[in-house]
């Protein structure tokens, strides 16, 4: 018999460790405020420098405490700007709005002086995820509902056409051609509505008042001028509010005012990041406490350095603004700074930003929390911040505890605690610690109300760094309390000296170990007044933050010059007395015998100086670290006041054989463990090949990471990172690009949430096919012919199919206006140094549609290792709507583009308005891709490249050979360079491998700078055909010369006269009937200076100027042999010696028919004159397609006479394809939807064109 199936009993269920979604006990914090439930973070303030916080979020409305959680909030980015410098007067209480439509203001805001208006595009203020959801609900909500039954009716009526009949009248196929049209237009609308970026979203009018207390600011959320259905905020500092834009998008906004009210700034959010980081530092929960985040009673100050223009990207401008906020400290003084922001730098010791970053710390004494990246398990992989000049910031790696396994991830076992194998791992490259200390890196908290959504999981170091802020800010609120004096730098020893180290767990990813709020607290109470609590101690080893040792250097002894410099906090402004009595008596230490150091070192208010040796000749092969620390002597006990770091990495050597590797065999695996292996490339070696093969019955997840450091690049110049996963007996095989000379890190791990075990083998073989001399790059030269590149086989026999491709065009652009001021008041470093902008705009032209990428060469590359301020540009059309942005990092702003004339305005910041001065010529450089891959043919002879034979394919390469390559320059990119730049090239690829994953791997950039065009005319069929007949020009006299010229001159001036003036007739009379005169080109200068377009525009046309121009048209039509004229259009061949100047006149003549057919029957139809312009029309149509340029404003004027709406809709769309970004076709397209009836497409797109033609160019 069969057992039943039972279900749970529900009484024993295990209780949810909801203390868990937001761990806080691995840190000892619920502890510590359990025990201290003052000591809670009240009394403190951490700033939030991120993507903006939401106010309305669950959590952050009321400390612990009673008082407003969010006490600011800042969008230092100048994405929100709004500029307000417009006045206007309202009459009867309407004012005038940028959008056009009329303003009523609500009652209680009449009355006040100085109103002033801007506009905003609310979907400028959105997140990404945002405006996708919002586009989505604006197509189901408004735009569905009412489009989809015309399309339905339009479709039906198509449908109910009667059959075409044999002889069918021309207007009755014009009726049919207008119920097809009608379909037509509302399915290209339809679909042009629902691309991409076919909704531009609402343009909402701002109006700013003062009432004599606050500034007030009105938001024309309605979109109907009734402002009193809109929004209505005061500044959020001073009122706390905000608003959400609109019920359906739930975004929370507030509002500054700055410059006198001539800036509006709309703070929004840029993504859900910002939020869910304040939440795991500081929210309450007053009826729920275990959902808290760490410091319940702190403070928040929201200062938004994600700019929404660049998605959430954070730039210059706004990290300088956010340091100058703070140290100016006008409203409030912030004790704990969180950054849970960051990229890679190519070097640490320079740069403004990490200045500006590091003196908000060691001058204004704010306690600076950031996150390490996620860029491991590799080492060297710490961002920047915090790998700055000076190493006072806290830097904060990832922390996965069994609790959160289980809680968080839904692991079905719990496994030991680990840092996450994605936290990026020390030391920094110059050889500093990178990571302070870990923290949790994961949680399940609150999310801002956009997201529609009350909590999310999110992990990363960007969780892991507001846990230990919050920490932080619970040691404040303590040491506040009781009045024990503290700065960043014991706060951050403190944290040191206390934190637990995770045994058998990655060093380098944990920093000092897992923070301990208790331990550090009671270091901090008992030496609140030790001498050394407002001294940062300042560590150079040979200029580094450290040492480390790599390649053949780690098999030698090495000496280190360490410099060792004790600074007050704002040391510059202390008195004289307190630099005096700086005065440490210190002894070194370290567990490691391989570094040698003096054991005691006296301190006074100077650098001193001393060597220490590195032995590394005993070492074992991979990462060994270690540290000399720097005691107080007379208290040892309370922990290091400095630290020497000292990195070697000693790189195992390569099996010998044909082909040098590396082999590991029997690696075991369990959740979290990582294997690294360094090896040096062998000298000259392009790419690598590892290949890792499972041996166990299970499935693991793995990534693999591979990394090359190059001297003053970023970590992921030479970087690979694969993840996937390994089943039984599979294998995977990765190719990446490495340099020879140069340390190879292989870093193999499993997943931490990976269950299970897994046995791998590992295999790592070298390659190489260089250039001889080690170029990386390939310049060729057009006018050169022919260009020789050598290459060599130094490492194995390799297969070979050289392969040149030329992908893009570059494209040189000066600016066309340059100018440096000083910047507003936000951008002030305190207390008096004021930052200036240097503003540059161009402009240039894409003849197609295509992929554009802008680029700064002089500044690109670099963010926070420049030496400039901010770097920023904005992308216009010809209508200054804005098409897209970018900043330091060209690669990240790639842009899809129409044809179009584009204007790029940029800025770049600095406090030295001279050397800004010193740019103001800078070189904006385009690069244009091309439509289709230019391929340039590599030959392995001269023979055959001078002679264009055959091209190489693929060849064998003997180990230890070499071979020379010929390429040949190549006619086929002549038509891109008709709008070439002075400097223009083309960008490419050398692809030498013929192994598939070895090809993408060791790619060669190749340059090709071309030559002149060539000029085909000279050699030309009529060139030929003219010597073949042995024409001779016949002389012509000087006086018959001047003739002509006089001729031509008076012909010019008669489209420059007016034709009805006395002067006008009294030219066009001396040269009617003159034979030596063109009469077609006469009356065809005649016709258009009497200008019918604007005549037809005229209420009241003049009648003489209205019979002068169809006496024009019916003279040309008169006497232009029409048939003639498109007889010879259809001849294939004419092979007689004037051909081509036949066919050219010929051409001409039947252009200038239809130009005077075009514009007789234009004028026709504005003077209503039906039954002409029908005849007219019949005419045209017979010969050209209603589309055709040299018609198409007759005929597109006629399908409105006859009320065609949808054939003159579907050809005003035909103009538009050609002439995109007119205003004038733009309007007509709305009026003729006006026309059809179809009021939510008219609306629509009469809110687009505000949008797509605004009155100015959007604030930088």
């Amino acid at each position: 018999m069969e057992s039943p199936i039972m279900d749970p009993d529900p009484n024993n269920l295990p209780s949810f460790p909801v203390w868990a979604l937001l761990p806080k006990r691995e840190t000892g914090a619920e502890q510590f405020v359990a025990k201290n439930p003052h000591f809670d973070g009240r009394g403190t303030i951490i700033a939030i420098l991120d993507s903006g916080v939401d106010p309305g979020a669950a959590g952050l409305q009321v400390t612990t405490d009673g008082k407003r959680k969010v006490l600011d909030r800042i969008d230092a980015s100048g994405a929100g700007d709004v500029d307000m410098r417009r006045q206007a007067d309202p009459k009867d209480g309407v004012l005038k709005g940028l959008t056009g439509r009329d303003l009523r203001l609500p009652l209680d805001c009449l009355g006040f002086k100085d109103y002033r208006v801007g506009v905003k595009r609310a979907f400028s203020l959105y997140p990404n995820t945002l405006k996708e959801r919002m586009i989505k609900e604006r197509q189901r909500k408004h735009w569905d509902p009412y489009v989809q039954p015309i399309l339905t009716k339009c479709w039906k009526k198509t449908k109910e056409l009667p059959e075409v009949t044999p002889n069918e009248d021309p207007n009755a196929k014009f009726g049919r051609d207008n119920v097809q049209a009608e379909l037509e237009v509302i399915t290209t609308i339809d679909k042009k509505f629902k691309d991409r970026n076919g909704d531009l979203g609402p343009m909402y009018d701002v109006v700013l008042f003062h009432d004599g207390d606050l500034w007030n600011v009105l938001i024309d959320t309605s979109e109907t001028g009734e402002l009193s259905e809109g929004i209505r905020l005061r500044p959020f500092r001073e009122t706390g509010e905000f608003a959400p834009l609109t019920n359906d998008d739930r975004l929370n906004i507030s509002v500054n005012v700055y410059e006198k009210g001539d800036i509006v700034e709309i703070v929004s959010m840029c993504s859900s990041h910002g939020t869910h980081v304040s939440a795991i530092a500081a929210a309450n929960f007053p009826d729920d406490p275990p959902k808290n985040g760490v410091a319940p009673g702190a403070q928040i100050v929201s200062i938004t350095i994600g700019d929404a223009r660049l998605g959430s990207m954070e730039t210059g401008t706004a990290l300088a603004r956010a340091m100058y906020h703070i140290m100016r400290a006008e409203h409030y003084k912030v004790d704990v700074m969180n950054m849970s922001y960051g990229e890679h730098s190519h070097w640490s010791n320079t740069g403004r930003l990490g200045e500006l970053m590091g003196e908000v710390v060691n001058k204004h004494g704010a306690i600076f929390v950031v996150s390490a990246g996620n860029a491991g398990p590799a080492l060297f992989t710490i961002g920047t911040p915090p790998d700055i000049s000076t190493n006072s910031l806290i830097g904060v790696g990832a922390y996965v505890s069994p609790e959160m396994m289980t809680s968080i991830y839904a692991s079905r076992e719990k496994v030991r605690g680990t840092p996450y194998t994605w936290s990026s791992r020390g030391p920094t490259m110059d050889g500093d610690r990178g990571v302070t200390v870990c923290a949790p890196g994961g949680a399940i908290t609150s999310v801002p109300h956009f997201s529609l959504k009350g909590s999310e999981l999110m992990s990363g170091t960007s969780m892991a760094a507001p846990h230990c802020s919050g920490s932080l800010a619970l040691l404040v609120s303590g040491l506040k309390q009781e009045s024990i004096g503290f700065s960043p730098f014991s706060v951050k020893r403190a944290i040191e000296n206390t934190a637990l180290v995770l045994k058998d767990r990655c060093p380098y990813a944990q920093g000092h170990g897992l923070l301990q709020v208790n331990e550090a607290y009671e270091v901090l109470k008992k030496y609140g007044e030790a001498k050394d609590r407002d001294v940062r101690f300042s560590v150079k080893c040979n200029n580094s933050k450290g040492v480390h040792i790599r390649g053949k250097a780690a098999f030698k002894e090495q000496q280190v010059l360490v410099k060792v410099q004790p600074i007050l906090l704002n040391h510059e402004e202390q008195e004289n007395e307190d630099k005096i009595a700086i005065q440490f008596t210190c002894t070194l230490a370290s567990p490691d015998t391989w570094v040698s150091y003096p054991k005691f070192l006296e301190l006074p208010n100077r650098s001193r100086d001393f060597w220490i040796t590195v032995d590394p000749m005993g070492l074992p092969y991979g990462a060994n670290s270690t540290f000399i620390k720097g005691y107080d002597s007379k208290n040892p006990n309370k922990g290091h006041l400095f630290e020497i770091p000292v990195t070697v990495i000693k790189s195992e050597p390569l099996e010998e054989g044909t082909r040098p590797r590396l082999v590991k065999t029997d690696l075991r695996y369990s959740p979290g463990t990582l294997k690294r292996f360094f090896v040096l490339v062998p000298d000259q070696s392009t790419w690598a090949t590892v290949q890792i093969r499972s041996k166990s019955d299970n499935s693991s997840r793995f990534v693999l990471h591979t990394v090359v450091l190059l001297p003053k690049m970023e970590v992921r110049t030479l970087e690979e990172k694969k993840y996937f996963e390994l089943s039984d007996c599979t294998e995977v095989t990765q190719s990446f690009a490495v340099r020879g000379g140069h340390t190879l890190e292989v870093c193999l791990a499993k997943q931490s949430f990976n269950l299970g075990d897994a046995l791998v083998d590992l295999s790592l073989q070298f390659h190489g096919i260089p250039l001889i001399g080690g170029d990386t790059k390939v310049w060729i030269h057009g006018a050169q012919g022919i260009t020789r590149f050598d290459i060599s086989s130094p490492i194995q026999r390799e297969d070979v199919q050289p392969e040149i491709k030329l992908k893009s065009l570059v494209n040189n652009y000066r600016p066309i206006e340059s100018s440096v001021y000083p910047l507003d008041s936000r951008d002030v470093v305190p207390p008096h140094r004021q930052v200036y902008e240097l503003a540059l705009t161009y402009q240039f032209g894409v003849q197609k549609a295509t992929e554009i990428m802008p680029d700064f060469p002089w500044l690109s590359g670099v963010l926070y290792e420049s030496e400039f301020e901010s770097q920023l540009w904005l992308l216009y059309n010809s209508h200054k709507q804005l098409i897209a942005s970018g900043d330091a990092k060209p690669n990240d702003w790639c842009v899809k583009v129409e044809k179009e004339d584009y204007t790029l305005k940029a800025h770049v910041r600095h406090e030295d308005s001279q050397l800004l001065e010193k740019l103001s010529d800078l070189v904006l450089q385009v690069s244009f891709k091309l439509p289709s891959v230019v391929s340039l043919d590599v030959y392995t002879s001269h023979a055959q490249a001078s002679t264009l034979g055959k091209a190489s394919n693929s060849f064998v390469l003997a180990k230890g050979s070499t071979a020379t390559l010929y390429t040949v320059l190549t006619n086929s990119i002549d038509k891109y360079l008709k709008n070439a730049t002075i400097g223009s090239y083309f960008k490419g690829t050398l692809a030498l491998a013929k192994d598939p994953l070895g090809r993408n791997a060791s790619a060669l950039s190749v340059f090709y700078s071309p030559s002149e065009s060539a000029k085909r005319d000279k050699h030309g069929a009529a060139a030929i055909a003219a010597k073949k007949s042995g024409s001779k020009s016949v002389p012509v006299t000087s006086a018959e010369t001047m003739e002509e010229a006089k001729r031509d001159f008076q012909l010019g001036w008669v489209a420059k006269l007016d034709p009805m003036s006395t002067e006008g007739q009294a030219l066009f009379k001396e040269l009617n009937g003159n034979p030596d005169v063109d009469q077609v080109q006469l009356h065809l200068h005649r016709l258009n200076a009497l200008d019918v377009f604007k005549l037809a525009q005229e209420e009241e046309p003049n009648g003489e100027r209205v019979e002068a121009a169809f006496q024009c048209c019916a003279w040309i039509q008169a006497n232009i042999d029409l048939n003639q004229a498109l007889a010879h259009g259809s001849v294939k061949y004419d092979g007689s010696s004037n051909a081509t100047e036949v066919k050219k006149d010929m051409d001409k003549a039947r252009d200038h028919y239809f130009e005077a057919l075009n514009k007789a029957g234009y004028l026709q139809v504005a003077l209503g004159r039906s039954e002409d312009a029908q005849q007219t029309h019949l005419l045209a149509v017979k010969y050209l397609d209603v589309t055709d340029s040299r018609i198409i404003l007759f005929t597109t004027a006629y399908a409105e006479m006859v009320q065609h709406w949808g054939r003159a809709m579907k050809l005003v769309m035909h103009q538009l394809d050609g002439k995109p970004g007119s205003f004038e076709l733009e309007s007509r397209l709305l009026k003729l939807l006006g026309k059809l009836g179809w009021k939510t497409v008219y609306e629509f797109h009469r809110r687009s064109i505000t949008l797509r033609y605004p009155q100015g160019y959007e604030l930088i």
